[in-house]
């Protein structure tokens, strides 16, 4: 790159990149002045989700704009969780605020909304999601056993073995793997006949 494009580049290790789901239910509220509150409930959801949001909160409490303002800041600190990482499988509602005509700005939200979503997620503690990885071995079979012993004896972070499929002399064993797992290092130790393939 640097020859060709003149672009001098830093290469490093890749980094895995996790994501953060809530553990329980939790309520987080915070007021910016007596007149400018808002109060957020989260709730996990099911895995895949994605985040979820919407307002209970009627317009009479909270103006319009003030409510549209808070859900967009809701999926902008988002991306920050307990543990540094961007939220996922999560039901974010609004269901408490209060404003008014003299008293109150948007700044006000601006800072309000980003504590008590904060609040929340404190509150609630959040999990660690770990990437995953489809894989499949293409096993000759006088290595098979070999080979499915020493996937079993693996114990922590031990892939998951979805299913087995024998075409004349070679074994297909399919499954899913989290990234950081062993499933990595096995593959590398393996007799170089076994093939290794992440779709």
């Amino acid at each position: 790159m640097a020859e060709r494009y003149d672009i001098h580049a830093l290469l490093s290790e890749p980094t895995i990149i996790y994501k953060e789901a809530p553990v329980d239910t939790a309520i987080g509220k915070a007021s910016y002045t007596k007149t400018s509150n808002v109060a957020i409930k989260i709730e996990p959801t099911k895995r895949g989700a994605g985040v979820i949001y919407h307002s209970l909160l009627a317009t009479d409490y909270l103006f319009t704009k003030y409510q549209k303002q808070v859900e967009r800041l809701m999926h902008q600190y988002i991306k920050y969780g307990n543990y540094g990482w961007e939220l996922t499988d999560i039901d974010i509602s609004l269901i408490g605020g209060k404003c008014d005509n003299v008293g109150s700005d948007p700044l006000d939200y601006a800072i309000a909304a980003p504590i008590a979503l904060a609040r929340a997620i404190s509150e609630a503690g959040t999990k660690l999601l770990e990437p995953v990885v489809a894989y499949t071995l293409s096993i000759p079979s006088v290595y098979y056993s070999e080979v499915i012993g020493r996937l079993m004896g693996m114990r922590k972070g031990l892939p998951s073995l979805q299913g087995t499929l024998v075409i004349s002399e070679s074994s297909f064993v399919t499954g899913f793997s989290a990234v950081k797992s062993r499933l990595i290092m096995f593959s590398a130790s393996c007799s170089s006949s076994v093939a290794f393939v992440i779709p």
